[in-house]
């Protein structure tokens, strides 16, 4: 009758059925245990790794500035190497850029120099201000959100968040012992009565 009955069962899929429900509970604990071990994990290290994280994302910071910099220094070195190759083969280059340069009298009888006023002169000084002048680099939201969360107690809160979350992952999610049939706390040499 036994085998006859597991065949009745599966001939009307209960069986099969019971399975699939087994296999989908299995699955969305699966889940659960992956999202709040994952979400637990990642905030014990972030608590951890803050002020690293900070420190690099400063770092790049400063190198992109530097990088630029020698950017705009590369680019003023390749200018004046052509400015010297020109003077080189044209030797009235270098009194028209005199007169450009470093300010120096015009020798030209044949050419008119405009003479700009005090007021053009401090126009152009500060447009050429605004446009090189680099003010302070205003922080991303990356770097003010991990500012705050360098501070002491934010940063044992998410270590305590973090390590809660993991543990109830652990106590509620993981899959639990197969036990046996014996009873907790008895067994081979405990003395049954």
């Amino acid at each position: 009758m036994g085998g006859d009955g597991v065949r009745m069962l599966a001939a009307e899929g209960v069986f099969f059925r019971l399975i699939l429900a087994l296999t989908e509970i299995f699955v969305v604990k699966v889940l659960f245990f992956c999202v709040f071990f994952g979400f637990g994990c990642a905030a014990v290290a972030c608590a951890v790794l803050c002020e690293d994280i900070l420190e690099y994302r400063r770092n790049e910071q400063l190198i992109e500035q530097g990088q630029g910099v020698l950017d705009r220094l590369a680019a003023l070195n390749a200018d004046y190497d052509a400015l010297l190759e020109r003077a080189g083969s044209d030797p009235e280059l270098l009194g028209r850029a005199a007169v450009a340069m470093i300010g120096a009298e015009p020798n030209d009888p044949n050419t008119a120099y405009p003479v700009p006023s005090p007021a053009e002169l401090a126009a152009a000084q500060e447009a050429i201000e605004a446009m090189t002048a680099a003010g302070p680099v205003e922080p991303s939201l990356t770097e003010k959100w991990l500012g705050r969360l360098s501070e002491p107690r934010r940063r044992v809160a998410l270590f305590l968040a973090g390590a809660f979350l993991i543990f109830l992952s652990f106590m509620f999610f993981a899959t639990p012992e197969v036990r046996t049939g014996e009873r907790c706390g008895t067994g081979s040499g405990s003395g049954e009565q």
